[in-house]
């Protein structure tokens, strides 16, 4: 696994316990907060890529060099893997059913 996947769910994973639970075994709740953090990593890498869109087009129109942006690029192409592996992670997380899963929480059914 990369490093990148390691930070993704080093992201997601904000208790000791989560981090040593079998993510195909969570309640609801469990899949909707790492989901709600995995969409505020998703915004977040997306802004941070979006307000570096400059260098892209300082190198296509010639005014600067890959090579003086390295750095940046690097980092764009990191925030870039890391949003296409936060969506691949949602994708998995939705094809998991929670294991609270129709339980009767005894409210009994709407009329």
């Amino acid at each position: 696994m990369k490093a990148t996947s390691t930070m993704i769910f080093s992201y997601v994973n904000t208790d000791s316990d989560s981090t040593n639970k079998n993510t195909d075994t969570m309640t609801r709740q469990e899949i909707e907060d790492i989901k709600n953090r995995l969409a505020s990593l998703i915004l977040d890498r997306e802004a941070k890529l979006k307000e570096h869109d400059y260098v892209s087009a300082k190198i296509a129109d010639g005014r600067a060099s890959a090579k003086e942006y390295a750095e940046v690029i690097a980092s764009k192409n990191r925030w870039a893997e890391e949003v296409n592996e936060a969506m691949s992670e949602m994708a998995r997380l939705d094809s998991i059913t929670p294991e609270d899963e129709g339980i009767d929480i005894g409210l009994g059914e709407e009329q």
